[in-house]
């Protein structure tokens, strides 16, 4: 038997100008490994995995401070498990995604309105209920600053081709307290669905997905801290999280009512070209 691995990429990427103001480009991004593990003495169970991702865009200054942007792109990931002589059991999902971003320059601060579409589709050995969703949503944010003050607000609209429509937003504001110091807060909403495998993996033994989970639904807040001085950054934030239908274990559940509190600690330092930075979070 034997145990490695091999893995083997493309990732590529051009861009060119057009009018002297507009911009058109490609990304290509191209993964093949196998991953060799041990099972029984008599077979070399291996997993073989490919991810190929193929986007393009184009972004024009429409006019003095509007720039559009349109992107569309395709991904493919495929995974295949051997774990024995027989068939292997294989799981593959494509998403194809189109948007349209817009930036205008307002004479206070700068307007996001942006359109994002995503079409997800799974196949494979595993015989989904469903093996198909889409979801479009509509984005709308304002961001500027006024003094010492900085202020942002976003909103969001998302229709689930599954689970519905669902609005979400955020309200932030932070204060420079001096040229070192400043203090910040936001709130916001936030939506989450639940994901396929969460949904219709089937029973292997040790539990299957559960097609009655319902999507999360949040209610986010934090306020902090930020000091900055020469090549040197911290940043301390406290933040409370209520959470309605929580996806929690496996097989997953929802939690009719969950809460997260806790304490984010960042250090950061830059030296030269090389940069660290230090992390530590009380959940």
């Amino acid at each position: 038997d034997r145990d490695g691995f091999r893995n083997q990429y493309l990732n590529a990427s051009l861009a060119l100008g057009v009018r002297e103001r507009d911009e058109i480009g490609l990304n290509l991004y191209h993964s093949d490994g196998r991953n060799w593990y041990d099972v029984n003495r008599s077979y070399n169970s291996y997993l073989d995995k490919r991810v190929d991702v193929l986007g393009v865009y184009y972004r024009s200054q429409l006019a003095q401070g509007w720039t559009s942007t349109l992107r569309a792109g395709r991904s493919q990931d495929r995974l295949d498990n051997k774990a024995t002589a027989a068939a292997p059991s294989r799981f593959q999902t494509e998403e194809m995604q189109f948007s349209w971003q817009n930036d205008v320059d307002l004479p206070l601060g700068v307007l996001l309105a942006a359109f994002d579409y995503v079409k997800t589709e799974v196949s494979g050995t595993t015989d989904y209920t469903r093996d198909e969703r889409a979801v479009s949503a509509w984005m709308l944010g304002w961001t500027g600053s006024i003094d010492a003050h900085s202020l942002q607000a976003n909103v969001r609209y998302d229709d689930n081709s599954q689970f519905g429509g669902e609005t979400t937003g955020l309200l932030s504001y932070g204060y420079a307290l001096n040229t070192q110091w400043s203090v910040h807060g936001s709130v916001a909403t936030a939506f989450n669905a639940p994901t396929f495998n969460q949904l219709y993996w089937p029973d292997t033994g040790y539990g299957g997905g559960n097609p009655n989970l319902k999507p999360e639904r949040a209610l986010n807040r934090e306020i902090g801290v930020r000091w900055a001085q020469g090549v040197h950054a911290a940043d301390a934030t406290y933040y409370d999280n209520k959470v309605r239908e929580l996806i929690s274990g496996w097989p997953a559940i929802n939690v009719n009512e969950a809460r997260l509190k806790g304490v984010e600690l960042a250090y950061r330092v830059a030296l030269g070209n090389l940069s660290m930075q230090l992390g530590l979070d009380w959940l």
